[in-house]
């Protein structure tokens, strides 16, 4: 009988609490993209008080989910962010890897999404003989184990959706792909495919080359130390699903702030649309026919028509005073308390009614709320890359995966790595905290006065590994001793130079 599922947390070997998923990660993706419920009220006119009359209209929320998750990233992880290796061959290969799948813009955009939803993971794989690098959402990522300090096996769920003939048809297919590790030692990837006609249901297994031709049932590797990827956490501490070895974003304890961040404005513009100017008139002025010549400007909606006749009724002006200055306040209110429950400093936001929201763009003080929160998030973030360089590592030294058996490292570089530090600096731009060029300007000072090393500030200010500076050190120095000598005038012929001027 075909292994049917209705979720994937229904699967014996993924440890984790479902709530995670269906409750923490799926919110956080609602606030994340703005897709709120419209807003049901009650109009003013077709309420009998016999028959009910509900309307509907758009909830006008102000997605600061995504404003702060977007500035955190960009924050946090330059696109500019470099890579050196201790091994210079290491460092040849996992940049190239990188500069092929365009690491670096790819990460911050992940990492944009995990400040939402808690994290992310990645993962190396070998197609036609090269490393490609996939990325998985916080919503395909499933422990298996783990302890406190980090997941050693996982499910990383990937869904495909097959139109049917039918219109509004679809097949929804669910590929599962187990990492675990073996009481032999050994290292497999497992896959698993699932079908269903229901998208909320995982549905029954069915074989891999119903969507995946040539996709082995399992894979095996010997030789592996490490995971075959890494997982990228939020390092503040679950404080929703205590045991759960997974992330949670800035969502789950922002909620109610989010809320009334949304409620408020959501409100102000509806202000906005219905204390719009009117004027009321006599049915019989603004009634347009034949008959009836317009007395005011037809192109206008300001005029409604009362039922009074013009000798009795004279046309009278609403004026509904929109409150700006209090919704711009409470607004603003709201949004420093988001600031604080994300760890940013206060002023990184704020909001106007000219110009919406505005995101603060002077540098940022080393000693701030943010510089801190960066720093923290940096740690988890550099421990991904470090874990993901060591999976590639791994796997480019697996024959297997290449067409006969040549793999893009030399095989003697296996008992020279060590695995569990490989030796890789990750180097930071640091300029929206300090101004690039005021920090060159106090640094070539600081190395005047002699308190300095050329090396420490070719590494600060040029994002240099050290054996970078040093080589370039070591060029200068070749430069400046091959350089010739100002020609210096003979003593003898200055002397005798300086007496016939004194004779003249």
């Amino acid at each position: 009988m075909p292994k049917e599922l209705m979720s994937i947390t229904d699967d014996s070997r993924i440890n984790v609490n479902p709530e995670m998923y269906d409750t923490y990660i799926k919110e956080a993706l609602v606030y994340y993209k703005g897709n709120f419920p419209k807003v049901k009220y009650r109009p003013s006119i077709g309420n009998d008080g016999r028959h009910e009359y509900i309307k509907e209209r758009p909830f006008n929320a102000l997605n600061m989910t995504k404003a702060m998750c977007r500035r955190m990233a960009s924050i946090i992880f330059g696109k500019t962010a470099e890579y050196s290796f201790e091994n210079e061959q290491l460092g040849v290969f996992i940049n190239d890897v990188f500069q092929q799948n365009r690491f670096n813009d790819n990460l911050q955009e992940k990492l944009e999404k995990a400040i939402a939803t808690g994290g992310f993971a990645v993962r190396p794989y070998v197609e036609n003989d090269e490393v490609k690098i996939a990325w998985c959402d916080a919503d395909q990522f499933y422990p298996l184990e783990s302890n406190s300090n980090e997941i050693k096996e996982c499910c990383i769920a990937s869904t495909t959706v097959k139109a049917g003939e039918e219109k509004n048809e679809y097949t929804y297919y669910t590929l599962l792909e187990f990492h675990q590790w073996q009481p032999d030692g050994t290292y497999t990837i497992t896959n698993e495919l699932y079908k269903s006609d229901n998208e909320s249901t995982v549905g029954e297994q069915v074989p891999l080359d119903e969507v995946y031709d040539g996709l082995q049932d399992e894979v095996v590797f010997h030789n592996i130390s490490r995971p075959l990827f890494a997982y990228f956490k939020m390092p503040s501490a679950n404080n929703k699903v205590l045991r759960s070895p997974l992330g949670l974003g800035i969502v789950a304890n922002n909620k109610d702030t989010l809320d009334n961040i949304n409620y408020t404005h959501d409100a102000f513009m509806w202000d906005i649309r219905t204390g719009k100017r009117t004027v009321l008139a006599p049915a019989q002025q603004v009634v347009f026919d034949q008959n009836h010549k317009p007395a005011f400007d037809p192109d206008t909606d300001a005029f409604v028509a009362v039922n009074a006749s013009p000798q009795d009724f004279k046309p009278q002006e609403l004026n509904f005073d929109i409150r700006v200055e209090e919704f711009t306040q409470t607004i603003n209110y709201w949004i420093a308390e988001f600031e604080s429950g994300c760890g940013v400093s206060n002023g990184t936001f704020s909001f106007n009614p000219q110009s919406g929201l505005q995101t603060a763009t002077q540098v940022i003080s080393e000693n701030s709320q943010t510089y801190q929160t960066r720093e923290s998030i940096l740690t988890s973030l550099d421990k991904c890359i470090t874990d993901l360089a060591t999976a590639i590592i791994e796997m480019a030294l697996t024959p297997a995966l290449f067409n006969n058996g040549e793999t893009p490292l030399p095989a003697n570089l296996l008992n020279s790595i060590d695995f569990g530090n490989i030796g890789l600096s990750i180097h930071h731009d640091d300029s929206v905290f300090v101004d690039a060029n005021t920090q060159r300007d106090e640094d070539l000072k600081v190395v005047a006065a002699g308190i300095m090393s050329k090396k420490t500030f070719l590494m600060r200010n040029y994002g240099m590994s050290e054996d970078q500076a040093e080589q370039e050190i070591e060029q200068i120095n070749k430069e400046n001793a091959e350089k010739p000598m100002p020609a210096m005038t003979p003593l003898s012929q200055a002397m005798t130079s300086t007496d016939d001027d004194e004779g003249d």
